[in-house]
């Protein structure tokens, strides 16, 4: 209090200033979705973002959020088959989850196409597969002749999303800026079990 009065001009710098700093426009907080983002691309561990986040709630949410985020990306629970040795996503509704959650990262796309052309999104998928052997773990499994020594992976990538209209592509609404990365992968099954090209020619389905 001594310093703002002790000159005549000191007080109206002190009232220019708070005034200026009230006018700073506040940074927008990030959605769930967004701060999710942001934790993958940055490769945050739980702890760095506590620690951001500590320090500016005003911007971030907390990692309870990310979490619950987290599991949007992910089909139904009762689409999901696990069992001791192997996983496995239901393919349609792999698929239908992808293309819902397209639509949803879409929205102000979606919403300057004609009426016509928001009735027939289609979303266009490659799959592929893959085996590899890891480190032996000690565990032991129900039945004595299964391992953990080989993996056997299938997955599906999201291509592009397109309008398609009496099979005739009118529009590209989304194009993968990656299609090759591991990033936009999307597993449909997984296995203990060793590559073999019988395993190739019907897998995923």
């Amino acid at each position: 209090m001594k310093e703002i009065t002790s000159t005549p001009t000191r007080t109206k710098k002190f009232r220019k200033a708070i005034s200026s700093a009230k006018k700073v426009p506040i940074a927008r907080k990030y959605t769930p979705q967004e701060a999710l983002a942001l934790f993958v691309e940055g490769n945050f561990t739980i702890g760095q973002w506590e620690l951001l986040q500590g320090g500016r709630k005003e911007i971030y949410p907390c990692y309870s959020l990310l979490q619950k985020a987290k599991k949007e990306c992910y089909p139904a629970e009762d689409c999901i088959k696990v069992t001791e040795t192997s996983f496995e996503v239901e393919l349609q509704a792999l698929l239908d989850h992808t293309a819902l959650r397209l639509l949803q990262y879409l929205k102000e796309v979606i919403e300057i196409l004609s009426e016509l052309e928001k009735q027939h999104p289609t979303l266009i998928s490659k799959w592929s597969c893959d085996g590899s052997n890891q480190t032996q773990f000690k565990q032991t499994f129900a039945n004595t002749g299964d391992d953990d020594d080989n993996i056997f992976l299938s997955f599906l990538v999201p291509v592009r999303m397109v309008v398609s209209i009496n099979g005739e592509t009118r529009k590209i609404i989304w194009k993968n800026p990656m299609p090759s990365s591991v990033r936009f992968c999307r597993p449909i099954r997984a296995r203990f079990t060793k590559l073999r090209i019988s395993q190739r020619k019907k897998s995923p389905i």
